[in-house]
């Protein structure tokens, strides 16, 4: 990974949070806004959290796992198929074919 890649467990510079019912976590917008439409969209207006409560914290962070590093781990058919849910709702193709083939 280049040194300039935000690292999907850093911090370090984390300028969004997104908020579950449960838990927050912390990302780059820069990395949100590359990888899907519907969260530039979200993000239209410069806002420092996002609100994903209808999204199980498990989900949510295999999902943003994968917008990092493109891999997901702990797949097992039901959160294939709420994970493949989210990334139709976010738009992310290449995440919705790897939900589709496991």
């Amino acid at each position: 990974m280049d040194v300039l890649t935000p690292s999907y467990t850093s911090k370090s510079f984390a300028d969004v949070t997104i908020k579950t019912k449960t838990t927050t976590f912390q990302a780059h917008k820069a990395v949100l806004r590359a990888r899907s439409s519907e969260l530039t969209g979200m993000l239209k207006d410069n806002p420092e959290s996002i609100e994903l409560g209808n999204y199980r914290d498990g989900i949510v962070r295999r999902f943003l796992q994968f917008l990092y590093t493109d891999s997901v781990e702990d797949l097992y058919c039901q959160v294939a198929i709420d994970l493949y849910k989210m990334a139709d709702k976010f738009k992310v193709e290449f995440l919705k074919k790897k939900c589709r083939n496991f």
